[in-house]
C-alpha cells in the first residue's frame, strides 16, 4: 500500500477550496490526509469549518511589528510541527516572504485562478472574464 501524502492547507477566508481538498481525501480520490489548516485570520469562516471536521487548526495573524519575514517564520514553525509533505495555499490572501517560499522549495502549491501578478486579489474570476 502506498503511503498517503501529508497536506497542510493555508486559508484566509471561507475555506471552500480547503473543503474540496478534504472531501477528495475522504473519498479516496486524493491519496492524502489533511494534517492541519492554518489561517492568517483568526475569524476566517474556513477555520470553523475545518474544526467542525476534526482537523487541526491554527490562526497565525500578522502581529504589531511583524514584517513578511517574521510572520513567515511563525508560519514555518507551525508547519514544522505539522510535518506536511506539501503545503497548499488555498485562498491564502497574504503575500509571503521569499524566505518562506524558498524554505518550502518544491513542496508549495498555490491555487490561484489567474496568472499572477496580472489579476491578483479578490474577484479574480470576474476581472479575468471582463478582460
Amino acid at each position: 500500500m502506498t503511503a498517503r501524502l501529508r497536506i497542510a492547507i493555508m486559508i484566509s477566508g471561507t475555506g471552500s477550496n480547503m473543503l474540496a481538498i478534504h472531501d477528495a481525501c475522504r473519498s479516496g480520490s486524493l491519496a492524502a490526509d489533511v494534517v492541519g489548516v492554518i489561517s492568517d485570520k483568526p475569524q476566517a469562516p474556513g477555520l470553523a469549518k475545518a474544526r467542525d471536521r476534526g482537523l487541526h487548526v491554527e490562526a497565525i495573524p500578522m502581529q504589531a511589528g511583524d514584517d513578511r519575514r517574521s510572520h513567515g517564520d511563525r508560519l514555518l514553525a507551525a508547519l514544522r510541527r505539522l510535518q506536511p509533505q506539501v503545503v497548499v495555499l488555498a485562498g491564502y490572501m497574504r503575500i509571503l516572504s521569499d524566505e518562506f517560499v524558498n524554505a518550502l522549495n518544491d513542496r508549495l502549491l498555490n491555487i490561484h485562478p489567474s496568472l499572477l501578478p496580472k489579476y491578483k486579489g479578490l474577484h479574480t474570476h470576474k476581472r479575468v472574464l471582463e478582460a
